[in-house]
C-alpha cells in the first residue's frame, strides 16, 4: 500500500490547478477554496474529496497541480481505499523539457489507455477515426491550432502500465516529453 497524501495542500497561488472525475475537468470554482484572493485559494486533499464526495462524486478523482519547478498528480480512490495517492510527476511548466524529435512516432490509440488533452482551460476528447488507427501528436497540435488555440497543449496518455504526459509549446513549436504516471492498473 502506498502512503496516504491526504494531507497535502493544494495551493491556486502560482500554479495551474486541474481537477479531473469521469472523464471531465471540473472548474476550480466547484470547490470552496480557502482564503480571501481569488485563484489564490487552498484547500487539502481530503477536503477536495470530501467536497466532491458530497456532490455525488465518488469515483476516481484525480488533481493536477503544475508549479514553474515541478508538478505532481494525485489519484483518489482507484483501488476503493478512499485514499489519496501520488499518481505522477511533471517537470513543471517553466522548464522545456526532452525534445521529441519525431511527434508523429508518438501516436494515441483508442484501446491503448485513457487520453486527456488540455489547451487553456479546455479540455478536450479525442475522436479516433477507427479502432486501429492512432492519432500521431504533431495532428492533435494541429487541429487545435486551426480552432484558434494559442496556448500551450498538453497531451496526457494513461495506460495499465504507466502513462506519459507530452506538452506543445507554440514558441519553440515542438512537443516535449513532461511527466509520466505509475498507469491505473
Amino acid at each position: 500500500m502506498m502512503e496516504d497524501q491526504s494531507t497535502v495542500t493544494i495551493s491556486q497561488r502560482n500554479s495551474v490547478v486541474r481537477i479531473l472525475y469521469d472523464s471531465k475537468r471540473l472548474r476550480n470554482r466547484v470547490l470552496p477554496w480557502h482564503g480571501d484572493e481569488p485563484n489564490e485559494g487552498w484547500l487539502t486533499l481530503r477536503e477536495i474529496s470530501n467536497h466532491l464526495i458530497k456532490k455525488g462524486m465518488s469515483d476516481v478523482i484525480h488533481v493536477w497541480i503544475d508549479s514553474p519547478m515541478e508538478g505532481r498528480i494525485y489519484q483518489f480512490n482507484n483501488y476503493g481505499e478512499n485514499e489519496w495517492i501520488e499518481y505522477g510527476r511533471t517537470i513543471g511548466w517553466a522548464n522545456q523539457g526532452t525534445n521529441i524529435d519525431d511527434p508523429s512516432e508518438v501516436c494515441l490509440f483508442e484501446d491503448m489507455g485513457i487520453h486527456y488533452v488540455f489547451c487553456g482551460d479546455q479540455m478536450f476528447s479525442i475522436g479516433f477515426p477507427t479502432r486501429d488507427e492512432g492519432i500521431p501528436l504533431s495532428n492533435i497540435g494541429t487541429s487545435l491550432k486551426r480552432m484558434g488555440y494559442t496556448d500551450e497543449i498538453y497531451v496526457w496518455r494513461d495506460t495499465p502500465l504507466n502513462g506519459e504526459i507530452y506538452r506543445w509549446s507554440h514558441e519553440t513549436k515542438s512537443w516535449t516529453e513532461y511527466g509520466s504516471t505509475m498507469g491505473f492498473a
